[in-house]
């Protein structure tokens, strides 16, 4: 349901309670779990008189329904229904208990709307429009909208009483039970109200004409809404119905309250000339830093004038009659506890949202777009940048719920440009990615330290991405003057492994994918490998398995296909003589058994004239081998290139250069 509500005096409107209870052990003795049905009544409003139009008066309909579902005898759960495709306007009214069934469940799919004058709320002393009270059992859902008219009251929220005035304002209380056994004493889950105050920008002198320069009054709306004393959260207003013009702005913490709310119901545009955007220091449009317990909701939009940064996108380079560089729409740095949710992005001159050293936050139900024409760096007719970037000392992040598009997905990074950086718990579920350059992404920098872990991308849905899944430990936008650290594999399967697929890989430069080294003085095994889809550019090695002489165990039933070469130095290699050093290797007659290896749908440019390299073991030789469709030239016009193998049995077919030397 979503939730318009208004302001009144002493105002405790609303608090929706959501209790989500992850029991990790069992819920008691077996009696305990048993299901059984119960009897069950439904109780439809329009049954009780209620019309539905928006203006007849359906209070007294839902009041005679609510009596009959709360005093219903003989069954222990009554549903009390308030039917989808129909507008119910209802005046203050409340629905108590006790009630004789043990569960009520109010299924909210219509519209709910409060009167649209202030004589109709029947005097000052009505403090609350709808209340439940003394309900054991209640339930309220359902996909309906609850309209409460706030804009009657926010110009003067008192009836009879001059504003300004004290008030308790919409709560909304999310409680996550992550318990192991009971749900403990009662006093552990008292919820109690606190104190809110309002600030509307309109109040401290911002027009909404989509002109007029409104920082200013923003920022004296912000500076009063994070200093409020005695209060424990502040909800900054940005109405609807109007459009309000920022130039760059920097909403600073810390705040005294323990939560700010910024309620984006109107929309905000950016300057459309470079020269307001007041010089090359501004890199970000709107900023949020050090805000914690920061919620930024709404149904507003927010548009970053990107198209006037397009043409020239001064991404690196100066742009003309200005010193500026293209600006981040959307940033917030050290905010931890941050929630983002519902808004429209478009148009961003460059990264439409980046969070830079936040924990605990929620990212959920954006929608983030570009037009197609819009273009980069990169010359493909996408947006500037990424939709969200995830920066270094990032954590505990959950993205839900976010439409990108066109431009470029979620990132995770550039990290460790020149430094130390970390990231760990992220989740991203549940967005789409439509004619995007890239869809999810990890990148870095070489030459960096840290870690990246605990990253997860599910229910994400691709329509026409450029570049779906990419992790990039190789990031140099510009390809100039890019860091060239110590390089090893770009993804490495080590002994012990099994039923892994891979796909859709970039790796270069550097090395490429590698099975091994296996049975370094001991035992392994690897096996159902299956790795398809992948582009190897500028790499040392391509497709690789390695493993020293002197060990024992197997590597069987492992498939690379559609694999991609460009100027790679050894495309395709089994090596069982592996030895790095050179020195003091390992002279033996037992070794890994290799078996079951296809390379299949292959094809691509080698720097190097041996392109495939098939070296197994004289005592344990290498058996079923299949090399099929796979072709592979010189990146150097006009050169020769060849394949070796030494005791592979196996079959080669439509193989180029030509595979003679597998045995059958």
């Amino acid at each position: 349901m979503s939730w318009q509500i208004g302001r009144m005096v002493h105002l405790v409107t609303l608090v929706l309670v959501f209790l989500t209870c992850m029991l990790s052990s069992a819920l008691g003795a077996s009696s305990s779990t048993k299901i059984s049905l119960v009897s069950t009544t439904i109780f439809d409003v329009m049954k009780y008189g209620a019309r539905g139009d928006g203006k007849t008066n359906d209070s007294p309909a839902f009041m005679n329904a609510w009596k009959a579902a709360c005093q219903a005898q003989g069954n222990k759960r009554s549903i009390l229904v308030i039917p989808r495709g129909r507008t119910f306007l209802l005046r203050p009214i409340s629905f108590n208990g006790p009630c004789k069934p043990s569960n009520i469940f109010v299924q909210v799919s219509g519209n709910i709307v409060g009167p649209t004058k202030k004589t109709d709320w029947l005097g000052s002393h009505i403090d609350t429009w709808l209340s439940f009270s003394m309900v054991n059992g209640l339930t309220v859902s359902g996909s309906g909208r609850i309209d409460g008219q706030g804009p009657i009251w926010w110009e003067n929220a008192c009836i009879g009483t001059p504003a300004p005035v004290h008030l308790v304002t919409l709560v909304l209380v999310f409680l996550t039970c992550m318990l192991s056994s009971a749900l403990g004493a009662s006093s552990s889950t008292k919820i109690s109200l606190v104190s809110t105050t309002i600030f509307d920008v309109m109040k401290y002198g911002a027009r909404g004409d989509g002109k007029t320069n409104d920082s200013p009054a923003f920022m004296n709306a912000w500076k009063a809404a994070c200093q409020a004393q005695g209060n424990k959260r502040s909800i900054l207003v940005i109405p609807r119905g109007r459009t309000f013009l920022l130039r760059p702005i920097s909403f600073n913490g810390p705040c005294k309250p323990s939560n700010i709310f910024v309620q984006v119901s109107g929309n905000i545009v950016g300057p459309t000339k470079k020269t307001d955007w007041l010089g090359s220091h501004i890199d970000t449009w709107l900023s949020f830093s050090m805000v914690n317990g920061l919620t930024v909701s709404g149904s507003g939009r927010i548009d970053g004038q990107g198209p006037i940064w397009w043409k020239n996108a001064c991404i690196g380079t100066p742009a003309p009659g200005t010193t500026c560089h293209a600006p981040v729409a959307l940033q917030f740095k050290r905010c931890n506890g941050l929630r983002l949710n519902g808004l429209t992005h478009v148009n961003s001159p460059r990264v439409h949202i980046t969070i830079t050293t936040c924990k605990g936050v929620i990212l959920s139900n954006l929608h983030i777009m570009a037009p197609e024409t819009s273009p980069n760096t990169d010359g493909i007719n996408v947006a500037g940048d990424d939709c969200i970037a995830i920066s270094g000392g990032s954590s505990n992040i959950k993205i839900s719920g976010i439409m990108c598009g066109p431009g470029h997905g979620i990132s995770i990074g550039a990290l460790g440009h020149g430094g130390f950086d970390v990231v760990e718990n992220i989740d991203v579920r549940n967005c789409t990615m439509k004619k995007t350059l890239t869809g999810v992404r990890i990148k870095s920098w070489q030459g960096g330290s840290g870690y990246a872990r605990r990253i997860s991308f599910a229910g994400i849905k691709f329509d026409a991405v450029y570049n779906p899944i990419i992790i990039d430990q190789y990031y140099c936008p510009t390809q100039k003057d890019c860091i060239t650290s110590v390089r090893d594999d770009c993804i490495a399967i080590s002994g012990g492994s099994s039923n892994i697929k891979i796909s859709g890989i970039m790796c270069g430069p550097g090395h490429g994918i590698s099975i091994g080294a296996l049975g370094h003085g001991g035992f392994d095994v690897v096996e159902n490998i299956d790795v398809r889809n992948c582009t190897m550019k500028k790499t040392l090695t391509g497709v690789r398995i390695k493993s020293w002489q002197g060990g024992s165990g197997y590597a069987r039933r492992i498939s690379f296909a559609g694999i991609k070469f460009d100027a790679v130095y050894n495309p395709i290699i089994i090596d069982q003589y592996y030895c790095p050093t050179q020195k003091d290797c390992i002279t033996s007659t037992s070794a890994v058994k290799l078996s079951d290896i296809t390379f299949r749908g292959i094809s691509g440019t080698s720097s190097m004239d041996n392109v495939i390299n098939i070296s197994c073991s004289k005592t344990v030789p290498c058996t079923n081998i299949v090399v099929d469709r796979v072709y592979i030239k010189s990146a150097i016009p006009g050169r020769k290139v060849y394949g070796s193998c030494i005791n592979a049995h196996g079959r080669a077919s439509h193989v180029k250069p030509f595979l003679s030397c597998l045995k059958p």
